[in-house]
């Protein structure tokens, strides 16, 4: 009886492991900040921030209240636009990945500090990665289109990425975009003040893309760089676009230097506070392999069991 008992324990264990842990694969940590950009040192692509708030629970907390031990976190970048546009004091809503020392994986600049609802002007990294909203209510996505012969464990190369510009929860347009490209989102809308200038820098893509198998992998998640630029559209000239649009650019008109790069209260003259936004929480690190313990554990108690009969 006591056999029976211990086997019915360890496939209950082996059972619930094997439920709980499916879905889940294993990713590193990602921490959002908001503050300012306290040092650039292009010559290490790093960059230092100054934390004023952290992303905990759901909501911003401020420093002090939370998990944070030192309110200056270093961290890499490699977007190519960012020592060239960014400067010291610059508000900045930024998500790092492995923690402080880790990479930035999105930098948000803010256009202003003095609305409740901080809207993003210029981002550099993958925009799904943000919190607050692009300015005049922009919402950013992609779907990444892996290289199947570029792949290492869980993530490929990107091959290109499908980009969505929403606007109010209405979609402005869509494009298909490869590295090194650019495309103006809502050109050809008129009545659209402000618009979007993207450059897909470059991507990552799930492995999973790749292979029929439901055998789970664990390892990092994938991260596209984008370079993207709220920016006013009487300051792009058409033959600019053309331009942009038939040679794949990376490098964006002066003109738009000169844009993102107008003073706040200028942009925000008819700024309206957009609808909320929530950010993704991220996976815990270290579950993968708390799952693959009790798997392993329930298997040998099973064993045992079998052993003593």
């Amino acid at each position: 009886m006591k056999n029976i008992r211990m086997t019915l324990i360890a496939a209950l264990i082996v059972v619930f492991a094997v439920v709980i842990c499916s879905p889940a694969s294993a990713v590193l940590l990602e921490e959002k900040y908001m503050g300012s950009i306290s040092k650039l040192e292009p010559s290490y692509d790093r960059i230092i921030v100054n934390v004023a708030s952290v992303y905990e629970g759901g909501e911003w907390i401020t420093y002090g209240k939370s998990s944070l031990k030192n309110n200056f976190v270093t961290g890499t970048t490699s977007n190519p636009s960012v020592f060239k546009d960014l400067s010291q004091g610059d508000s900045v809503e930024v998500t790092i990945m492995g923690g402080p020392g880790g990479e930035w994986i999105t930098i948000g600049k803010i256009g202003s500090t003095g609305l409740t609802t901080k809207p993003i002007i210029a981002c550099y990294g993958d925009p799904t990665r943000l919190v607050s909203p692009f300015y005049k209510n922009y919402e950013i996505s992609y779907i990444a289109e892996s290289d199947c012969e570029l792949c290492e464990g869980t993530i490929c190369e990107a091959s290109g990425a499908s980009v969505t510009v929403k606007r109010d929860g209405l979609e402005v347009e869509s494009a298909d975009m490869y590295p090194g490209t650019t495309h103006v989102f809502g050109w050809d809308n008129a009545t659209l003040q402000y618009i979007p200038l993207i450059t897909f820098v470059s991507g990552e893509g799930e492995s999973s893309q790749c292979s029929s198998s439901d055998v789970i992998m664990a390892g990092p998640q994938a991260v596209s760089d984008f370079t993207i630029y709220i920016t006013q559209r009487s300051t792009i000239i058409l033959n600019e676009v053309e331009t942009l649009e038939t040679e794949g650019l990376t490098e964006e008109p002066t003109s738009m230097v000169t844009a993102v790069t107008t003073p706040a209260t200028t942009v925000q003259t008819d700024y309206q506070t957009p609808a909320s936004t929530t950010a993704a929480t991220p996976a815990t690190p270290g579950f993968t392999t708390v799952c693959a313990f009790s798997a392993i554990f329930g298997v040998f108690c099973l064993v045992s069991a079998r052993l003593r009969r």
